[in-house]
């Protein structure tokens, strides 16, 4: 089972339409289950609400209910120049902006330590619980949910996929 975690409906309107789901309602997020037989694995999306930690909660209500793998899509930001408005990423490098203590020597940058090997042709997507303007995540690009995504399905063992188009 394939478990599809959207922040908003909006961003998952266009699978919404392609396929038939039956929406209910679990632990407070609606949840979308696949009804027809399409000769693949069955698809169950959730939104999540907007943040790292309503991600995280659904991506382990995903996982509990035996999805073996989590994509996650939506829109995502970018400060610097590398990437435009439109571009379709897909991260590979994970930080948790907002939990910083550098300032006391101590790398925390990456708590749950979720990251692959980074290298000059990764994409790094900076998680931050506000949006962000200034060029702090210059060399990448900013949201709201996926590293919480990502943190929870290492947690599982479980693959994770995330694909964002920036906005």
């Amino acid at each position: 089972m394939v478990g599809l975690v959207f922040a908003m409906e909006e961003e998952a309107a266009c699978i919404l339409k392609e396929y038939s789901f039956t929406k209910t309602s679990m632990r407070g997020r609606d949840f979308y289950v696949e009804d027809s037989d399409k000769g693949h694995d069955k698809i169950i999306v959730v939104i999540s609400g907007v943040g790292k930690v309503n991600a995280q909660i659904a991506t382990s209500i995903l996982i509990a209910i035996g999805c073996n793998r989590i994509v996650n899509i939506g829109t995502c930001g970018s400060t610097g120049s590398k990437f435009k408005p439109g571009d379709l990423v897909e991260p590979t490098v994970f930080f948790d902006g907002d939990f910083d203590l550098s300032v006391m020597d101590v790398s925390t940058k990456d708590p749950a330590l979720v990251n692959r090997e980074m290298n000059s042709d990764s994409v790094v997507c900076y998680t931050y619980s506000t949006f962000i303007t200034d060029e702090r995540a210059s060399r990448g690009v900013v949201d709201m949910e996926a590293y919480g995504i990502v943190a929870q399905s290492k947690v599982f063992d479980t693959p994770v996929r995330v694909i964002k188009v920036v906005s």
